[in-house]
């Protein structure tokens, strides 16, 4: 007599005297190892990815977006998550980590100009540029730094994002000084 053997990973089959069993979908993941025939003998067994992963067909488990890209879907639908091409880079002025759900924005005093081009400038908060000398970030989430106006300055050269987290930063000239937009001293 010859043994049934159960669906490995990320497979199931749904009917009886089956000679093989059938991919999860992309998308869905069924990690359960031969262990239980219960656990693999449906497609619903393989379940939706959650935020911030995806899977290609036949997958044990889901592969995480990589930091600087989210995707929001959270078990909702496989089409979703049926490839790495559904996690999206984060906008400017924006970073995530690994398997994030969605992005954060650069606290104040830092900003991220790129345009949703790569992923790797939006890994991590420490993709976010403290502003340079004269400039500052008002608000979460900066794409980009605003000079201080004319007739006052800002000497920090980006050592501390709180030195640049308002135009309040920018120190007014002495009485008999002057100097442009944007300065240093």
């Amino acid at each position: 007599q010859t043994k049934c053997n159960i669906c490995s990973s990320g497979k199931y089959t749904d009917s009886t005297e089956s000679s093989e069993c059938t991919n999860c979908a992309a998308g869905r993941s069924l990690s359960d190892d031969p262990k239980s025939a219960s656990a693999h003998d449906a497609s619903e067994d393989c379940t939706v990815c959650e935020a911030g992963s995806y899977s290609l067909a036949a997958a044990s488990q889901c592969l995480d977006c990589y930091a600087g890209k989210y995707l929001t879907d959270n078990k909702g639908s496989a089409a979703a998550h049926d490839s790495e091409s559904k996690c999206i880079v984060c906008s400017s002025g924006q970073y995530s980590d690994q398997r994030a759900k969605d992005c954060t924005g650069c606290p104040k005093g830092k900003y991220i100009d790129d345009d949703t081009s790569d992923e790797t400038k939006h890994a991590g908060e420490s993709s976010c540029t403290i502003c340079g000398s004269g400039e500052y970030a008002g608000v979460e989430g900066s794409s980009s730094c605003t000079n201080c106006e004319a007739g006052k300055y800002l000497t920090d050269k980006a050592t501390a994002a709180e030195k640049h987290e308002s135009a309040a930063k920018c120190t007014v000239c002495k009485a008999g000084t002057w100097s442009g937009e944007k300065a240093a001293v």
